[in-house]
């Protein structure tokens, strides 16, 4: 895959509502502008009991110090918003608690690639006090670094009658910047996120109708109408609580606010003329390295230093900065980046696209060719019970499992089905493959059966397994020089390859259709090395999983010569083909929108690297190649959020360590510290990463 400024290219997109429910387009909020929607009720409401509810697509991150969602202030003031610094989502209220802080998320909400849905919902009334003021994301209930709960039924400031704003604070400047859109208020009711979205098949939280009441001052803002400033903030709900429109234009042309990126894909048919297809549209990325002067939900740059957040791996589109129009083939390397206001299709375009050529958001993107990442690779955690224990509840049957516990120095245990239950190899080690009966005891339709050895059942420990599909059956295969038993998944990519050694030249069948670019491999029969091949190093260089070593270069392990879509080349090395020994080979294969195997270099900074992916990651694993480095494995369960900081080594049979590195992101990943290990200046690193959703189904993380 082509690398360019640390960017790579791949798939994107997102999924379309639940139960036929869509929106059509959002409305632009820029800070600069202080642009808001305003309105004080005439009458005052239930300020023990409400809810809010939108969905979100932010632009600007941490450059101010708070970004209002929803906010009232007349001496008592609460806020629902971003903070600066962490960008976690806080809830004040001057009355509720002393200090005001009620509820400071842990979650850190800097993905402006995607949306986001943000439900806040309260209810001193409860007996329960931590049940009283409720932050959800996506539909889960977020982590809190901060939880001070409201007195049992206690008054709040919201739906007293002083102006409230969305995307703004009266009498402060705290401008939020960026998109909004289905907009609720529910008077008198504390309701959950099932009342406004769902989970669908792929496990993507979609939006779907609220069939609900509102109460005296709710109301519902779909942006719907944008005939002029006075229709486009008009109540939808019946209530008639209209909102006054502040700074915000729905004019036609670049100045117009009233825009079609939306959360949901339309079905429109998308003729060239731009302003026709709803669904998430492509911006400028302001999480590129050093990127500054960008305004306007991310469409105006200032200079041309900011990339865009969708790069699609092949298509034909068509974009325009300042009335000038531009087609794009999809190929990272033709992208230019150019200062000047951007329209990507979300509004109607100076002139009609070429035909052929199509806006660029995620409705016009293809389908992915795995829609529920999860079928095809998945990480679970559990807490160890020291006997036996079965971990089911996968949406696929593995013929992979890696398995580290967290908790203590064990060696990281990989099982496959081609070698069999109770059959060990260890990457942190160089020994030969060990047979324990009270280790992976079985592999099931949805997980694996442990015994009691610590290494994967430690009484009341962490655990963590990472776990691939390899496909249905096992067979022999004959493409190479040598004959190999192969259990092979061509549609995922990821095959497990076992044959016997011959110490010459050879070549073994991996049944994959398409060339790997990530193998990992390991002689079973002897206390050796580990080989590690990636595409970027190519075929003259190797790793070691084993160890921290940099890339080396040694022509027996892969005889100089690439991969081909259907056989790996070996040399005669004994790591990877001595005579009579039996080696086990992981094989991967890229497929868009759910995996990627690439390469970044790093510049040394808290403000790292983004990589694109084309899809929100579930696991990564780093290297450093150009220096001694460990190999650091992140993923998405362990953490439940931004930062990915719990450290797992898989050369080293370490405890799980802190150290906050890398967001995970619905269109790629971040680096977010300077180290050595991960973001050294001048650092070249390779990764091997999968995903928990293609980005055309991917909300914000």
């Amino acid at each position: 895959m082509a690398v360019l400024n640390n960017i790579l290219a791949g798939a994107a997109g997102q999924t379309g509502g639940a139960g036929g429910y869509t929106i059509e387009r959002s409305l632009r909020f820029n800070s600069d502008d202080s642009a808001h929607l305003s309105r004080t009720p005439s009458v005052e409401g239930n300020r023990r009991t409400w809810t809010w509810a939108g969905w979100v697509k932010r632009s600007a991150l941490t450059t101010a110090l708070y970004q209002s969602l929803f906010a009232n202030n007349s001496g008592a003031n609460a806020f629902l918003g971003f903070v600066n610094g962490g960008d976690g989502l806080l809830f004040y209220d001057s009355v509720a608690v002393a200090g005001g802080n009620v509820r400071y998320t842990s979650n850190l909400l800097r993905d402006p690639s995607a949306w986001y849905h943000v439900v806040f919902n309260c209810d001193t009334t409860k007996a329960t006090a931590s049940e009283r003021a409720r932050i959800y994301v996506n539909g889960t209930e977020a982590s809190y670094s901060v939880a001070n709960d409201p007195a049992l039924n206690s008054d709040l400031v919201i739906n007293s009658t002083i102006e409230h704003q969305i995307g703004g604070q009266p009498a402060v400047s705290r401008h939020f910047s960026g998109y909004l859109v289905d907009i609720h208020f529910i008077d008198g009711q504390a309701l959950d996120p099932t009342d406004f979205g769902e989970f669908d098949d792929n496990g993507v939280w979609q939006p779907i109708a609220y069939t609900g009441t509102y109460g005296t001052n709710g109301f519902h803002l779909d942006f719907s109408d944008n005939t002029n400033t006075t229709t486009i903030a008009e109540d939808s709900s019946g209530n008639g609580n209209d909102w006054t429109a502040n700074n915000i234009s729905v004019t036609a042309g670049a100045g117009n606010d009233s825009l079609f990126d939306s959360p949901t894909n339309g079905t429109q048919t998308d003729t060239g003329a731009g302003g026709e297809v709803s669904g998430n549209y492509c911006t400028l990325n302001p999480l590129t390295p050093g990127v500054t002067g960008l305004s306007n939900g991310n469409l105006d740059a200032a200079s041309a230093n900011a990339y865009p957040t969708i790069i699609p791996g092949s298509g034909s589109w068509y974009y325009e900065v300042d009335g000038t129009g531009y087609n794009w083939d999809g190929t990272f390397g033709s992208w230019t980046p150019r200062a000047g206001s951007h329209n990507f299709g979300q509004r109607p375009f100076s002139s009609t696209a070429p035909s052929g050529f199509k806006a660029l958001c995620t409705a016009n993107l293809d389908d992915p060719t795995i829609a529920d990442s999860s079928t095809a690779m998945d990480v679970v955690t559990y807490t160890g019970n020291g006997t036996s224990q079965t971990i089911s509840g996968l949406n696929l049957s593995p013929d992979l499992v890696w398995i580290k516990n967290r908790s203590q120095t064990d060696p990281h245990s990989l099982y496959d089905t081609i070698r069999g239950a109770t059959k060990r190899i260890v990457t942190n080690s160089t020994a030969q493959e060990s047979s324990n009966n009270n280790s992976l005891t079985a592999f099931t339709s949805d997980g694996f059966s442990v015994g009691s050895l610590d290494a994967v059942n430690g009484s009341s420990e962490a655990l963590v397994a990472w776990t691939w599909d390899g496909g249905t059956s096992t067979v022999s295969n004959t493409d190479g020089s040598t004959t190999a038993n192969v259990r092979a998944n061509a549609s995922t990519g990821f095959s497990i390859v076992s044959y016997t050694g011959t110490s010459a030249n050879a070549t073994v069948g991996h049944g994959l259709n398409a060339a790997p670019e990530f193998i990992i491999i390991k002689n079973r029969d002897r206390l050796t090395e580990w080989a590690v091949y990636h595409a970027v190093l190519g075929a003259t260089q190797h790793l070691k999983i084993n160890r921290n070593y940099a890339a080396q270069s040694v022509a027996s392990y892969f005889n100089n010569t690439a991969p081909t879509s259907s056989v790996v080349s070996l040399g005669g090395a004994v790591v990877t083909n001595y005579t009579g020994e039996d080696i086990i080979a992981y094989c991967f294969a890229p497929v868009e929108g759910y995996s990627a195997f690439g390469s970044y270099t790093g510049n040394g900074s808290s403000d790292g690297p983004f990589v694109y992916t084309g899809f929100r990651p579930a696991f990564v694993m780093y290297k450093r190649t150009d220096s001694t480095s460990d190999w650091y494995v992140d993923d998405y369960q362990r953490d439940g959020y931004n930062f990915s900081n719990k450290n797992l080594l898989a050369n080293l049979n370490n405890v799980e360590s802190g150290g906050s590195f890398t967001d995970f992101l619905s269109n790629g990943f971040k680096l977010r510290l300077s180290s050595s290990a991960r973001n050294a200046s001048g650092g070249t690193y390779i990764y091997a990463a999968f995903a928990e959703n293609p980005f055309k189904t991917a909300r914000a993380r």
